[in-house]
């Protein structure tokens, strides 16, 4: 048992996010099921590829994203607001929890969305708000940074 532990505390922590106040949520944006070609975290921004004829959407680079870190909250969770967006898609797929969980396996930084998966997106409007932890960055988080997209993470302004 001490194996299986030590595999989970030292596991890669994944990025946890939040819909903290998407204009998707309340009907005034799209949410896009999105085929992603490599393992992504929720909190990742991508752009809406070619429909595959069957509702769904391949996915694409982000043309444009701009956005400012506004808040951290005492969860460790960053708010981004969304200053400019153009096919900027919020990748955010409820976490699934195996069955027989218990509290060492019940986190949310345990979960990754996988290569072929199906994943929930949402559209991005300016003034929008989302929630993601440090992982989900590259560079280091603070409040009142810029930030924009490379490689699909948040990419924190110098």
């Amino acid at each position: 048992m001490a194996s299986i532990f030590s595999n989970l505390t030292n596991a890669t922590k994944h990025t946890v996010a939040t819909s903290t106040e998407l204009e998707a949520t309340r009907g005034g944006a799209h949410i896009y099921d999105i085929v992603i070609s490599q393992n992504m975290d929720n909190g990742t921004i991508v752009g809406k590829g070619a429909y595959d004829g069957n509702m769904h959407y391949a996915m694409a680079s982000s043309t444009a994203f701009t956005g400012k870190i506004i808040r951290k909250e005492a969860n460790g969770i960053y708010q981004v607001q969304v200053l400019t967006a153009t096919n900027a898609i919020l990748l955010l797929q409820p976490p699934v929890i195996p069955e027989g969980y218990n509290k060492l396996t019940n986190s949310e930084y345990l979960f990754y969305n996988a290569s072929g998966d199906i994943v929930r997106g949402y559209e991005l409007m300016p003034g929008d708000v989302f929630g993601i932890t440090a992982e989900g960055f590259t560079g280091t988080p603070a409040v009142g940074k810029n930030v924009s997209v490379s490689s699909y993470k948040l990419a924190v302004a110098a």
